[in-house]
């Protein structure tokens, strides 16, 4: 096929095909990064981890962009491609009186968004390495690090620094609704100019190359691990933590390898579209050898659009439905986080066919192969 592995779409009155590339395939190539940066709010911590991830040798030689909604340069959150990137990182900031920075991240579109693409490894750091010129060295050695551990897990990474926001209630309130860490401020004062690794993580972070960074005001307050994710380094004296990380949510297992596959969308009220374009991309001749595959909620033994690993399927098809009275069938693919994460994939040829092959009994092998042969050119 011309446009292997990359998911194209295709719709007939709505039955669609869509081939898609692996998503976080451009950014195990070329490795770019991704820093939040609320422009008019608070840019500063923005601007000092761009420069600490774009100097020589940090890896990321695809560049690093500033995301916010597409003016002064930034990247538009709500419209950009995710899955590039091979982390996010998200400044300390703080809202208050003067504004509420971590606002755009609460968004219900760029929340779903991160969520959808957010799978690899996460880390809030307790502290602000991107503030300040004092001890920058150490600083800009601690972003690199914390950075450099988040971005060679699978999936897309996360690093967030210090909320320091006005309502103690509220820090951290954004991290669940873009990741799959789980992190509770702790409100004690405090102010830390040593830390101790608690595990190797936090070995690997703290004390990059074998160096322990220690400098003054490295990290502050505290951070408490929740729902499986770990503490992993403490204040030296308190014992107080503010390093949180998690590994990252277990993808469901891609399809093996066997041949090309296919992925068709499966409302359970409405499948018969759904059964007969899986019947015609199996049969005897089509290039589907590896088979195709319900996807919709995980279950009557569909795949789960909001979990699984859509990376091993080369078409996807939405059949031919329409959304009335009697039901909603599209309502699955307007889901935020659904919509999100098929989009982040989509990277092939788009076709839209005004009719419904997939229905229907008569001229049931022409329609077949009109169903296989436009499956084939979108794959």
């Amino acid at each position: 096929m011309r446009h292997s592995r990359s998911l194209a779409r295709i719709a007939l009155t709505a039955l669609a095909l869509i081939a898609w590339a692996s998503a976080g395939a451009v950014a195990q190539g070329s490795p770019r990064a991704l820093v939040y940066c609320p422009v008019g709010l608070d840019t500063g911590g923005c601007d000092n981890i761009v420069a600490a991830l774009g100097a020589s040798g940090t890896g990321f030689t695809g560049g690093v962009d500033r995301g916010w909604d597409g003016t002064s340069g930034t990247v538009d959150l709500a419209s950009a491609d995710l899955s590039v990137y091979a982390v996010i990182v998200v400044p300390s900031l703080a809202d208050g009186a003067a504004g509420r920075p971590y606002d755009r991240l609460r968004s219900a579109t760029v929340a779903a968004r991160f969520k959808a693409v957010i799978s690899g490894r996460q880390a809030i750091w307790s502290g602000t390495p991107d503030l300040g010129t004092a001890t920058a060295a150490e600083k800009t050695l601690l972003i690199q690090s914390l950075v450099a551990w988040a971005a060679s897990g699978s999936g897309t990474g996360l690093v967030g620094l210090l909320d320091g926001s006005d309502s103690t209630a509220r820090r951290y309130d954004w991290v669940t609704g873009i990741s799959t860490l789980a992190v509770m401020a702790d409100s004690t004062p405090g102010s830390y100019a040593s830390v101790r690794p608690l595990t190797a993580t936090g070995a690997a972070i703290a004390v990059p190359g074998g160096r322990a960074l220690a400098y003054g005001n490295m990290a502050a307050f505290g951070v408490h691990a929740a729902g499986g994710s770990s503490e992993d380094v403490a204040d030296s004296a308190t014992g107080m933590p503010v390093l949180v990380t998690t590994s990252g949510a277990a993808p469901a297992a891609a399809p093996a390898p066997t041949g090309l596959r296919a992925l068709v969308y499966c409302p359970a009220a409405d499948a018969g579209g759904c059964d007969n374009i899986v019947a015609a991309l199996t049969g005897a001749g089509t290039p589907f050898v590896g088979g195709a595959d319900r996807g919709f909620d995980g279950t009557g033994g569909t795949v789960d659009l909001r979990t699984a690993d859509l990376s091993g399927y080369g078409v996807f098809v939405v059949p031919s439905l329409a959304d009335g009275a009697d039901g909603q069938p599209y309502a699955a693919l307007r889901d935020p986080v659904v919509a999100g994460r098929l989009k982040a994939a989509l990277g092939g040829p788009v076709a839209v066919w005004s009719g419904t092959p997939d229905l229907g009994a008569s001229s049931r092998t022409q329609k077949n192969i009109l169903i296989t042969n436009l499956a084939k050119w979108a794959a």
